[in-house]
């Protein structure tokens, strides 16, 4: 009995240790939201929070430092630079309701791919079909999060394909760290320092390199910091889960962000969305959910 009760304390400590990134991006996205501001200003705040925030966390890990562990952190670091800058592209293009749903969506899709295409997850009997269903879940939920109304208020078809592409990249270049760094056989804790400094370099480059409308400090300075410092521990926590669930499982658990963020921009920060599209919205999260607890299943066996 106690090994039973042990066991399930395990799972359930693993569950939410995998939950948790969703609960800390979905806040990093209603802040960006929230305190819109000059995307130079934000993306370089943003990432420079991020990279602090790993740096300063780094020792708490017993991180081991290597050049191996250096280089691809750092790469990891700068992919996710890139990744942000068109993530926060299709928040200011099309809106935090239909970004955050379809990038989780594809992240999902990708990740998908990479645990069980190239690190042989989901292998035992059943364990296959379940996760495939819960991907489709997801993703399904996450899709529907996109659907604009015919007559609704909201973004102009141009607007909607600027914002689509950005979205996409942004799934790309964010969601390949986790099962890049499995691959590369690099920890979760010594990734997170040189991950950090690849950050830096990238928040270096993104000031240099976005139009320059205005000076780097400035209003929304501070709410994009604290939101790259809210990712940072979210990041932190990812790399724990993928490496104590898979990073299917793992990267599916921690994109229930989109949810936190979609009914935030709808009903908090009054992102216009009409009642059909509402009643969808909740339609696809009800469906992730699902997703989530197959998800669980497969990952159980």
């Amino acid at each position: 009995h106690r090994t039973v009760h042990r066991t399930a304390r395990q799972v359930t400590m693993h569950i939410l240790i995998a939950l948790l990134p969703s609960l800390l991006w979905g806040t990093m996205a209603l802040l960006n939201a929230a305190f819109p501001t000059d995307l130079r200003r934000q993306n370089t705040f943003v990432i420079a929070g991020g990279g602090a925030a790993s740096l300063l966390t780094s020792p708490l890990t017993g991180a081991t430092w290597s050049l191996h562990s250096l280089a691809w952190g750092m790469l990891s670091g700068l992919l996710w630079s890139i990744g942000i800058i068109f993530l926060l592209k299709g928040f200011q293009t099309w809106g935090t309701s239909r970004t955050m749903p379809l990038t989780a969506a594809l992240q999902l899709t990708l990740n998908g791919l990479i645990g069980v295409v190239l690190l042989g997850e989901w292998r035992a009997p059943g364990a296959m079909a379940l996760g495939l269903g819960a991907v489709a879940l997801v993703i399904a939920g996450g899709t529907a999060g996109t659907w604009q109304e015919g007559g609704g208020v909201g973004p102009s078809p141009r607007m909607r394909r600027t914002g689509a592409l950005a979205t996409v990249c942004s799934a790309v270049f964010l969601a390949i760290y986790p099962g890049m760094l499995r691959l590369a056989h690099v920890s979760s804790a010594d990734a997170v320092g040189p991950m950090g400094i690849g950050l830096l370099v990238g928040a270096v480059i993104a000031s240099c390199v976005l139009p320059d409308n205005g000076p780097l400090r400035g209003p929304g300075a501070i709410p994009a910091l604290l939101s790259g410092v809210v990712w940072a521990l979210g990041n932190i926590a990812l790399l724990r889960s993928t490496a104590i669930v898979g990073v299917a499982a793992g990267f599916t658990f921690s994109q229930l962000g989109f949810v936190i963020a979609t009914l935030g921009s709808i009903f908090l920060l009054k992102e216009p969305r009409t009642r059909k599209e509402i009643v969808v919205v909740l339609i696809g999260i009800a469906a992730a959910l699902a997703g989530v607890v197959l998800m669980g299943m497969a990952s159980a066996r």
